[in-house]
């Protein structure tokens, strides 16, 4: 459940949660906790994060300069659950795609005022939004795990336009959605499409070129003439005016045998940066790696073993961050893939693993500022790390998984947990 403050709190407050089985057993269990003045100050936006990890290269580098420590200015709950569906920040507003709780209305697109919290208006969607929304030009894009790609109105929450894919789907949808020069790059494993931002109308499509398989929880990404897709065998380079794919290369011990591919054995959401793309090299588990987009070459694969995590990386000042599924978080040397650091975060608050229990994972993707790389951990934690040496500079004991990644804007944070709580905070 959730509760609130009111008035006339007292400072020092005490819980008791009690626990029934269906033979009327009960546990129960009491703890101690101290309400804290209000200490944030006034929340001031700068640039929109207007997509997931930024824009549509997903850097995860903010261009607000962003000073710690931070404190929580509100909180706000989105209506619904979501899980990895991170906040982006555009026109004033934060807004979240959700997903079923305990009603199909839970199922929607919601838009915060950033700088107060309120819920401002919720748009309905046919099934769960299970990754991030988009915002461009004045329209939210939300793609439901059931094919439906919506265009809505960011100011009215007014549908604009509707674009309907499920006719050719077979299993529920947890991808997210890029934007680019006027264009929704969005789909699943059985079709990828082009759309116009303006109106929905369709540009183009792979269904009789490639069967994609795209990956469960990851987010095209949009670089020079091109868009990438992860997906379950690869990632593919599709020239973004066409859908016609542009060939990749495979690494080989000897150069002269490398192979020139229609699909790169890597997944996760890509990160781009200076034409370097960051991302898992799946031949064997999992690695970190960069691959020179220009060049069509691999500049290294890391030692780095990523798991079985969705953590897509940031990077700023040559080094790249990144969690893992086996909870750390790291930071890699941009140019030689050497790991510089390494953090480990605790167990996890509940298990995202079926038969598992009490594993440590990473499932959020860090935002960075000023020198910190923001970061949750599904031990309930969001952290502030120093960039160049990992020390914790801060952080903030949340008690959810912090499954959500953070966005940047002027001088605030925000983040979402699993429940589909919104945290806001601000910095100094």
């Amino acid at each position: 459940g959730r509760w609130t403050a009111g008035r006339n709190v007292p400072e020092n407050c005490r819980i008791l949660v009690r626990a029934y089985d269906s033979s009327g057993k009960r546990w129960e269990k009491s703890g101690k906790f101290t309400l804290l003045p209000g200490v944030a100050g006034r929340i001031e936006l700068g640039e929109d994060w207007a997509q997931f990890q930024g824009g549509r290269k997903h850097s995860g580098l903010s261009e607000d300069d962003l000073k710690g420590p931070l404190n929580l200015a509100w909180t706000a709950h989105t209506g619904g659950m979501t899980h990895i569906s991170s906040p982006v920040v555009a026109d004033g507003k934060v807004f979240v795609g959700t997903q079923y709780t305990s009603s199909l209305s839970d199922n929607a697109i919601a838009a915060i005022d950033a700088v107060g919290g309120k819920v401002l208006w919720r748009h309905p969607v046919d099934s769960p939004i299970k990754h991030t929304v988009a915002v461009d030009e004045g329209t939210v894009v939300g793609m439901s795990s059931e094919l439906s790609v919506y265009g809505v109105d960011a100011k009215t929450g007014r549908n604009k336009w509707k674009y309907d894919m499920s006719r050719r789907r077979s299993v529920p949808l947890s991808n997210g959605i890029v934007i680019d020069g006027g264009s929704v790059f969005a789909g699943d494993d059985v079709n990828f499409v082009s759309l116009k931002l303006k109106d929905g109308e369709f540009m183009w499509d792979t269904k009789r070129q490639v069967h994609l398989g795209v990956s469960a929880a990851d987010v095209p990404a949009a670089w020079d003439d091109y868009v990438l897709i992860p997906f379950r065998g690869g990632m593919m380079k599709l020239f973004k005016d066409s859908g016609s794919i542009d060939q990749l290369r495979e690494p080989h011990p000897q150069p002269d045998m490398a192979r020139e591919l229609d699909q790169l054995y890597v997944k996760r959401t890509p990160t781009i940066a200076d034409g370097i793309m960051y991302c898992a090299y799946v031949r064997g588990a999992p690695r970190l790696c960069a691959y020179d987009l220009e060049d069509n070459q691999f500049l290294w694969v890391s030692k780095l073993e990523l798991g079985d995590s969705v953590s897509s990386a940031a990077v700023a000042d040559g080094v790249v961050v990144i969690g893992t599924g086996t909870g750390e978080i790291a930071g890699v040397n941009a140019e030689t893939g050497e790991v510089i650091w390494n953090k480990q975060t605790g167990k996890n608050i509940t298990s995202f693993t079926p038969l598992q229990r009490s594993e440590s994972s990473v499932t959020s993707s860090p935002a960075i500022s000023n020198g910190v790389a923001y970061i949750g951990s599904n031990d309930g934690i969001l952290y502030g790390l120093d960039l160049k040496t990992g020390e914790e500079v801060w952080k903030f004991v949340i008690g959810c998984p912090v499954t959500g990644s953070p966005a940047i804007s002027g001088n605030a944070l925000f983040v979402t947990t699993y429940d589909g709580t919104v945290y806001a905070f601000t910095g100094q």
